[in-house]
């Protein structure tokens, strides 16, 4: 997850700015009204729950205690709809520059 930061920082600060321009003024300007800065916080948040699950699975006895698996499994499948909802999320910002004409 620290890689994929470093890596998104890199392509935000350097590659969205152009992208930005194009789907703020275009008919689609709400897919970055709403989508970027939703997809914005939930980048940060599975972070925290990257973190977190590890702690979890280093810190606990998952052979004798049900709850903390329970837990890890859990947290592990809300950052996987966070990251469909991602995913999502960017596919809307694609088509906002789209019909912004940039693409």
């Amino acid at each position: 997850m620290w890689i994929s930061y470093f890596i998104a920082a890199d392509f935000y600060i350097y590659s969205y700015g152009p992208d930005k321009k194009i789907i703020k003024s275009g008919d689609w300007w709400w897919a970055h009204a709403f989508f970027t800065e939703s997809k914005e916080h939930f980048f940060f948040l599975l972070i925290l729950l990257s973190m977190l699950v590890v702690l979890v699975v280093y810190r606990t006895p998952f052979e004798t205690d049900a709850a903390p698996r329970r837990f890890a499994q859990v947290t592990l499948m809300t950052i996987f709809v966070i990251v469909a909802l991602a995913e999502f999320f960017g596919a809307v910002m694609t088509a906002g520059v789209r019909v912004g004409g940039g693409i």
